[in-house]
């Protein structure tokens, strides 16, 4: 009976080792991308918006962290947002440089 429930404890640990997941954590966001009123100096003014708000929302992340930023750009012209000093994977043009420029 002892060398019955010491092979099922192993089994039990193989099984939940077998099955830890070690990736690296996905995070997501979804910005829209809108015009609406600012008032940076305490005077109002037009201004570009992200998800209602100005200044836009902060990305929390660490080292090894997965974004997945889903931009939707509900302006009537083009929209230029730039990732300074991020290492991107799948970057395009010189390896290594540290900013990457995506327009909308």
């Amino acid at each position: 009976m002892g060398y019955l429930k010491q092979c099922s404890v192993l089994l039990l640990v193989v099984l939940l080792v077998a099955c830890a997941n070690g990736e690296d954590p996905y995070r997501f966001y979804n910005w829209n991308v809108t015009y609406g009123d600012i008032y940076p100096l305490g005077v109002k003014q037009q201004g570009i918006l992200i998800n209602g708000k100005f200044p836009g929302p902060q990305i929390e992340s660490v080292t090894n962290d997965n974004l997945i930023i889903n931009v939707f750009n509900s302006l009537d012209e083009p929209f230029l947002i730039s990732w300074l000093f991020l290492f991107h994977v799948y970057s395009t043009g010189k390896a290594l440089v540290a900013d990457s420029n995506i327009i909308f």
